[in-house]
């Protein structure tokens, strides 16, 4: 299996990230989303941003947009590959894959960059097609690991092509059971809760908690930084998804993350989290 042209269904913080990636790396790559113009802004500026880094000017980003389309049709895509990455609910995804099912040739692989869903259930009642998780990291760009998790009996030809594919993109993919949360956000995700259950269980500030992680770990960043890095609503999604999945105590939203749920205080996307970016 050769990857040579890549869609991305969506275009959140994680799509844009992968197609500006994809695009960078030389793939012909189409945005699938509902506002084509909005898609195409954001990834622009991420162009920028990775041009800057690299001492790069304005050709090279036209270099890389000229390889990115957007629309809101996936049957009017040509691609190898589909990388799904609309928001952490079931059966948006689910029904998402079944349209595209209908629309795309059966050459067409599909992955999803699920890090919690059960992979089974998002592909439930599709046949004879190439079906993996490809779980990415935020950001995307820096975040050298990406976890892939085929279902069924996937040839080992597709493997290898998908695995070629991520590793022009500079990652280093590992090949993980297709069960939910892989491995990293197994342990992850309740390390999080745990360290947001210290500020409601012994009232310790969020500051305090950070620091002894860094300090005592040499993690470059505390757990609840990146609780709002994540994004809180996607981490009590994930962890409202693991819970379904292992019925495991440790996995239920701590009280604070829910409260900061509710009061729309979202992280970084938000501007204020458990720490404050205005």
């Amino acid at each position: 299996m050769i990857i040579s042209r890549v869609t991305v269904a969506g275009s959140g913080t994680m799509g844009s990230g992968i197609a500006c990636l994809a695009a960078r790396a030389g793939f012909s790559t189409t945005v699938v989303t509902r506002d084509p113009n909005k898609a195409f802004d954001r990834i622009v500026t991420l162009a920028r941003k990775a041009a800057a880094k690299e001492g790069k000017g304005d050709e090279y980003v036209d270099e890389v947009m000229s390889r990115i389309s957007c629309t809101r049709d996936v049957a009017t895509c040509l691609t190898d590959l589909v990388i799904e990455c609309l928001p952490e609910d079931v059966h948006i995804k689910r029904e998402w894959f079944r349209a595209a099912d209908r629309a795309l040739p059966q050459s067409v692989a599909f992955a999803s960059n699920t890090s919690c869903l059960p992979l089974d259930v998002l592909f439930e009642g599709i046949r004879d097609r190439l079906c993996l998780g490809i779980h990415f990291f935020n950001p995307v760009h820096a975040m050298r690991l990406v976890e892939v998790a085929p279902v069924g009996d996937t040839p080992a030809r597709c493997r290898d092509g998908v695995i070629e594919f991520l590793r022009a993109l500079g990652k280093e993919p590992v090949e993980v059971p297709p069960k939910p949360g892989y491995v990293v956000n197994r342990m992850l995700d309740a390390f999080i809760n745990r360290a947001a259950r210290l500020v409601e269980d012994e009232g310790l500030d969020p500051e305090t908690v950070d620091k002894c992680v860094t300090l005592g770990t040499n993690h470059p960043m505390g757990p609840l930084a990146l609780a709002d890095l994540i994004g809180i609503d996607t981490l009590v999604a994930n962890l409202d998804a693991l819970y379904q999945a292992y019925r495991d105590p440790e996995f239920l939203p701590a009280k604070s993350l829910e409260r900061l749920l509710q009061q729309g205080r979202l992280g970084r996307k938000s501007g204020r989290g458990f720490f404050s970016y205005l």
